[in-house]
């Protein structure tokens, strides 16, 4: 089950899973498509820590989704 932790519309949505935190990104110009990440520990801190740090990881994300994606 997932639970919205927090959401900024058309960039991302952070959610609560079974696993940990989950941060689902929009990505793509013409085609757009969500990249999700699973937050490490580290990550997840973080997000505790700095609101801001979910739209630099975010952009990090859209300028370069196939390195987040998992197979």
């Amino acid at each position: 089950m997932k639970e919205i932790v927090s959401q900024k519309k058309w960039v991302y949505t952070l959610y609560r899973t079974e696993d940990g935190l989950l941060l689902s990104v929009v990505c793509g110009g013409v085609a757009m498509f969500e990249v999700d990440v699973l937050l490490s520990k580290e990550e997840a801190f973080q997000v505790q820590r700095d609101e801001g740090f979910l739209d630099l990881l975010a952009e990090k994300i859209r300028n370069n989704p196939k390195q987040y994606m998992q197979y």
